[in-house]
């Protein structure tokens, strides 16, 4: 079996640090994806690709859980909460 990257980033120790993802607003082109190395970092973009009017931002951290757009705007209206 082939070594994916994401093995190669736990073998050597690095992360991958955050994974923003949402779909085109324009049918037929591909999701949209960008990695970012802070929380900070991953909320902001996420942030400017809703007000480009990209649909369903998410958010994937180092763990693999993923964040749907309600759930990071929770996380920014109430951070102590999360």
């Amino acid at each position: 079996m082939a070594r994916g990257q994401g093995q190669a980033y736990l073998e050597t120790g690095l992360t991958m640090g955050f994974i923003v993802q949402s779909v085109s607003k324009r049918t037929g082109e591909p999701p949209y994806r960008m990695t970012k190395a802070t929380k900070k970092d991953a909320l902001d973009a996420a942030i400017g690709l809703l007000a480009q009017g990209m649909k369903d931002v998410t958010i994937t951290d180092e763990q693999g859980q993923i964040y749907s757009t309600s759930e990071f705007v929770d996380l920014i209206e109430n951070p102590s909460a999360k």
